[in-house]
């Protein structure tokens, strides 16, 4: 159904709201936790993570960085985070089985964001934190169950979520600007769907229009905070769709400089470079 997937939708807006919430001076830091992830230090992260949560019980957002090196730390073994990631690869990733535990511990994360988000709104409807957790998470569990689950039309379901969690967060916020990871990354796929599938294959909100999400993506970055390091790795694969990839070895160096330990980045800017010679 889905012409492709990639990875790099993971995370889809802003943990700014909780960093704000603490004291300026105040440790731990989810910063942390989002650092070492993006430089795939998994243990580091983790341990980063719970250390957050362990200091901000009230806040969901630690669950979500949580719940997220649980999954990149899996799709790293199963060696499934190449960009970008087509249907076909994502059916035929056989080489590993799905670790359990992995699993479960994933689950029990996104499921505690969920929790502790849904507390939050409870007490106030338009509560940053617990908005972009809900986004988060739904991002989260749709691409374990497309990426490795292998349960494509499953995913849908939390497409929509994560798109009307990160839409209801621009409305509370206008500069969230890293919610347009997410709605960037519905608009470019819906738009890549054949004519006849989009009368199936609703999200509300979204058009269908490539250009449009392509922009948006390029909000998220170029101003996004947090995530504009997922928006430069996932707008880098759709300029390699789109055959630009001029503006993908861009993107790519630019992280590449910012995280010089992400080895997945590397290679990918390695092949690009290769390309082009």
């Amino acid at each position: 159904m889905m012409k492709f997937l990639t990875l790099t939708g993971l995370l889809l807006v802003s943990f700014a709201a909780c960093a704000a919430a603490s004291r300026p001076d105040a440790a731990p830091r989810v910063e942390e936790a989002f650092r070492r992830l993006y430089s795939f230090d998994f243990p580091g992260s983790e341990a980063a993570a719970r250390q957050y949560i362990a200091a901000n019980r009230e806040c969901p957002l630690g669950h979500g960085v949580l719940a997220a090196g649980y999954l990149f730390s899996e799709l790293n073994r199963l060696d499934a985070l190449s960009s970008p990631i087509s249907e076909q690869k994502v059916k035929n990733a056989k080489a590993l089985k799905p670790d359990p535990a992995v699993r479960a511990a994933f689950w029990r994360a996104a499921g505690d964001a969920d929790r502790h988000a849904h507390a939050l709104l409870e007490a106030d409807p338009k509560d940053r934190r617990a908005l972009a957790a809900l986004a988060i998470s739904s991002g989260l569990k749709r691409d374990y169950l497309a990426l490795i689950d292998k349960k494509l039309r499953q995913s849908m379901d939390h497409i929509k979520e994560a798109q009307a969690w990160s839409t209801r967060l621009l409305t509370v916020d206008p500069q969230a600007h890293d919610a347009y990871l997410n709605t960037g990354f519905s608009e470019y796929l819906l738009g890549n769907f054949p004519f006849y599938l989009r009368w199936v294959v609703k999200i509300e909100g979204v058009e269908g229009d490539k250009e449009k999400g392509l922009r948006q993506l390029e909000i998220a970055a170029r101003s996004g905070s947090l995530m504009k390091p997922f928006a430069q790795l996932l707008l880098a694969s759709f300029y390699q769709r789109e055959g630009r990839p001029s503006e993908s070895v861009r993107l790519l160096s630019a992280l590449l400089a910012e995280y010089p330990e992400n080895q997945v980045v590397r290679r990918e800017l390695d092949k690009l470079r290769q390309l082009s010679d």
